[in-house]
């Protein structure tokens, strides 16, 4: 157990260090997030969408458990964007689900009002072109 919580703090170090490339040795072939804003992409996807949320979205982890097969971390989000002149703090869990020893899925719930998910999805509309 304690294996999967290094895998997830490894994967969330590389990620707040932006190192997407070194994050694809921690994830199998058929990794998927899901969050209820961005819906369900694969890892390239994922990527794409890291790249252009993480100049205004910073993350803290306030607690994480170990439950059989997942890890489940706890989130703190500050949304900080001048450009849009929009400011929120709100909290989100975070559940990694493994397939051996890699990473196959990121679900993400978030604990938002109606007014971040609407920024969240402005956000997306103008700075992120999805493909999927």
């Amino acid at each position: 157990m304690n294996d999967k919580l290094l895998i997830v703090s490894s994967f969330l170090e590389l990620l707040n260090a932006n190192q997407l490339s070194k994050i694809a040795e921690l994830v199998s072939a058929d990794f998927v997030f899901i969050s209820p804003v961005r819906g369900r992409i694969d890892f390239a996807e994922y990527c794409k969408y890291v790249a252009n949320i993480s100049e205004c979205f910073e993350t803290k982890v306030r607690d994480n458990q170990v439950i059989d097969d997942q890890v489940i971390v706890y989130l703190d989000i500050t949304i900080i964007d001048n450009s849009l002149n929009y400011f929120s703090e709100m909290k989100a869990t975070a559940t990694f689900e493994f397939d051996n020893q890699l990473l196959k899925s990121l679900s993400m719930k978030y604990k938002s009002t109606d007014q971040d998910v609407n920024y969240m999805k402005k956000f997306l509309s103008l700075r992120y072109n999805p493909t999927v």
